[in-house]
């Protein structure tokens, strides 16, 4: 549980974007915006099948088309999957995107978290003065650490000097 004095801490105006396709990351997404009483925000794109996801998600830099509210904040954090290489929804989303500042919640299941890692910080940095990103482990058994590890990002938001 955060404590009182970092419950009152928190920035509650910082929009949370999320893309999921599966669920997962709008899990995560609600979670962390009920803990920061806000309500996210959904990036949609196209229905494609998985299949022809996976394939676009081995082309990195690859942007596809996604609809979102507006972004006026300076401030954000996005809730995305890692996918094989990239998360066209994602990308588009962040070339689009005119915050300074973000944090990034990647939920993932297998391998490649640091190049994962590399790729985005590299295309956002491009583009902000501040990325921050965490990752949180979906794999079935890991409920409990991934409790904890939502509660270390709480924590991490609530010093950020930014947020």
């Amino acid at each position: 549980m955060l404590l009182s004095q970092e419950r009152k801490s928190l920035k509650m105006d910082v929009p949370i974007y999320f893309f999921s396709r599966t669920g997962n990351s709008k899990k995560v997404a609600f979670l962390l915006a009920k803990k920061l009483k806000t309500e996210p925000k959904e990036i949609q794109s196209y229905k494609f099948p998985y299949f022809l996801w996976l394939i676009l998600s081995f082309i990195p830099f690859l942007p596809v088309k996604s609809n979102f509210p507006e972004v006026k904040a300076e401030e954000i954090v996005l809730c995305f999957p890692k996918w094989t290489f990239n998360c066209p929804p994602v990308t588009y989303f962040l070339i689009k995107c005119p915050c300074k500042r973000l944090t990034m919640i990647i939920t993932y299941k297998g391998w490649g978290k640091n190049h994962y890692e590399k790729f985005y910080k590299f295309l956002c940095l491009i583009l902000r003065k501040q990325v921050k990103i965490h990752f949180i482990n979906i794999k079935k058994g890991s409920h409990g650490r991934r409790s904890q590890r939502l509660q270390q990002i709480l924590h991490s938001l609530s010093c950020q000097s930014t947020f």
